[in-house]
């Protein structure tokens, strides 16, 4: 079973490309941290695809600096430089309805209806919680982790 339930901040601008007769693809880095089992924090960041109407969706609904959980599953190919990379591509998105400055914000719906294309029509996928809810298990990024994506992204370019 491959399947990924992840979530960060976004940390540069979704990109959608999308040929005349090809499909949509939306590509953007997510950036996360994490506590390993000797309390070591580790920031980590992935590339993240999605396609066809997953793309389109996620190309009008997401920002650079947004909170975001997605599902989807790893993909792997080689550069050209011979290194293997390692990608999720998404099949669906969850904004975040964390409470900032006293107030909550508005819960979106972050997937497209069934009808606007998982990329799996034939899987089941378990039912996921809520970003608050993740948040309340882990811990996320501050406000501040947001430059630090970003330089990040620099230094990988």
């Amino acid at each position: 079973m491959n399947q990924v339930f992840i979530s960060g901040i976004i940390a540069d601008r979704p990109r959608l490309t999308q040929p005349e007769n090809g499909a949509a693809h939306l590509m953007f880095a997510l950036s996360m941290r994490h506590r390993t089992a000797k309390g070591v924090v580790k920031q980590e960041l992935y590339t993240v695809n999605a396609w066809n109407r997953v793309a389109l969706w996620g190309a009008e609904q997401l920002a650079q600096g947004q909170l975001v959980a997605l599902q989807g599953y790893l993909t792997q190919h080689a550069r050209e430089s011979g290194v293997l990379a390692v990608e999720i591509t998404a099949e669906e998105f969850l904004l975040s309805a964390r409470k900032t400055g006293g107030q909550e914000r508005e819960q979106k719906q972050a997937s497209p209806p069934a009808a606007m294309g998982r990329a799996d029509s034939g899987r089941k996928a378990p039912a996921m919680g809520t970003v608050a809810q993740a948040e309340e298990q882990h811990e996320t990024p501050d406000e501040q982790d947001r430059p630090e994506a970003a330089s990040a992204i620099e230094a990988a370019s």
